[in-house]
């Protein structure tokens, strides 16, 4: 018996570790090593191409590391930030850009913010004009299957989806951080475009002096308001006056009158909040100051005169560009059809058809009321009346809805996707407070279920 033993201690076979050539840190190192190589590569063959080429592929590449390292949430931020310069270069990009990129962000919303039913009747509400103004496009898909008709469909989906992310989302911090970066890139996008605009460059829709940069004018003017319509929203300070000042002038610059009811029932709504003070009053005059000296006003002007020459102003069917004719066409073509019509609509597309054959020129109503009244009948108008009913009764910022309102009557908003996620994004409020004027209370991702 040796020592050891004899002390009482077991002595086993030694186990000497084997040496670890492959930790994990150093896999995600090498593994990194080798990307990056890989990625350097295939930019220096961008490179061959064009310039261009390679500077998109290096973006491309950033934005998937971000997307990988942030998931869904990144992913959303990427569309969000997006969006607003997709609207300011829209007359200069694809045409479905827009809208492709919106159908999608809805997408990865609808993901991140898990909406949930809360259980009260205004939750059924908005569940209920879904149906209503789904299953009218859904007939009319079956009845005249075609690309103009699928496009159609995919652009209705945007509106009520976003409706669902914002009223009833559960992640409210995500939706928070999402309208600040929206409302930050929105900005930023007005102030680049009305530069543009400003130093000659793009083009003028109107001829009437307008500034439209290289957007295109209808979808940016509701861009624009409604970033407008967001730095009222915050407050007075002297920043988000300045912001308030750029975005009037970028919307007024546009010439688009749909959008100017929606800034003045802005304007109108701060002035008679309960809690309006001298502040608010001197910024908003401030506003105003900065918006007359930068002579934009004077595009309207000309607008207005070159209508009343045109005799715009004589009839009603030559009332806005037309559009008092384009209503009692389609309204007129609806009305004499069927009563199937009545209920579920003419069709996807069909208001074109019917301008096409009665003043041959094919365009839309021009309207959202008259094209969803007259596509979808009026089942799919009530759905629509009931999913506006849900979002101004529930969104926690409601002056980006009054830009957006007067556009939906008067020049159509179903049709610009990307501005009308903008919009409604913002309605969450990315300062942090409710509107003084209209504020119904609660937010989204409220703790208690409340009617609304």
């Amino acid at each position: 018996m040796n020592g050891a033993s004899g002390s009482g201690l077991q002595v086993g076979p030694v186990h000497v570790p084997r040496p670890v050539l492959w930790r994990d840190g150093d896999r995600a190192q090498s593994a990194a090593v080798v990307g990056s190589a890989l990625a350097s590569l295939v930019v220096a063959a961008a490179l061959q191409v064009s310039l261009a080429a390679a500077l998109a592929l290096v973006v491309l590449l950033a934005a998937g590391t971000f997307v990988v390292r942030l998931g869904a949430m990144g992913l959303a931020l990427l569309l969000t930030g997006a969006l607003p310069w997709l609207v300011v270069f829209g007359a200069v990009e694809p045409k479905l850009a827009e809208t492709f990129t919106a159908g999608t962000l809805v997408v990865v919303l609808l993901v991140v913010a898990a909406p949930r039913h809360d259980g009260t009747r205004g939750s059924a509400r908005l569940r209920l004009g879904m149906i209503l103004f789904y299953v009218p496009v859904v007939v009319g898909l079956a009845r005249a299957p075609g690309s103009a008709q699928f496009i159609e469909a995919a652009k209705y989906f945007v509106f009520p989806f976003t409706v669902l992310v914002v009223t009833e989302g559960t992640n409210h911090p995500a939706l928070k951080q999402l309208s600040k970066v929206v409302f930050v890139s929105g900005l930023i996008a007005v102030a680049f475009n009305l530069m543009v605009g400003a130093a000659g460059l793009g083009h003028s829709y109107y001829a009437a002096g307008d500034i439209q940069g290289f957007a295109g004018e209808h979808d940016f003017a509701l861009l624009a308001g409604a970033v407008t319509a967001a730095s009222i929203a915050m407050g007075p300070g002297l920043k988000w006056t300045a912001a308030t000042a750029m975005g009037a002038v970028a919307t007024i610059a546009t010439g688009v009158r749909s959008a100017l009811p929606g800034l003045m029932l802005v304007v109108l709504a701060r002035l008679l909040g309960v809690r309006a003070r001298m502040r608010t009053i001197l910024a908003l005059a401030a506003v105003a100051g900065v918006v007359l000296a930068s002579g934009v006003g004077d595009v309207v002007v000309r607008r207005f005169t070159a209508d009343q020459a045109l005799g715009q102003y004589s009839s009603f069917a030559n009332l806005g560009s037309g559009r008092g004719e384009i209503y009692t066409t389609a309204l007129h073509a609806w009305w004499v059809s069927s009563p199937v019509n009545w209920v579920l609509g003419t069709g996807l597309r069909s208001v074109e058809g019917i301008e096409q054959q009665a003043t041959g020129n094919a365009v839309v109503a021009q309207s959202d009321v008259v094209q969803v009244g007259v596509e979808t009948g009026l089942i799919g108008l009530l759905g629509l009346a009931l999913i506006w009913w849900t979002l101004i009764a529930r969104a926690r910022s409601k002056l980006p809805l009054l830009v957006l309102l007067p556009f939906a009557l008067f020049n159509g908003s179903l049709e610009y996707g990307a501005p009308v996620v903008v919009t409604l994004l913002l309605t969450i409020g990315p300062g942090g407070g409710s509107d003084e004027a209209v504020a119904e209370g609660t937010p989204p991702g409220r703790a208690r279920p409340v009617e609304g």
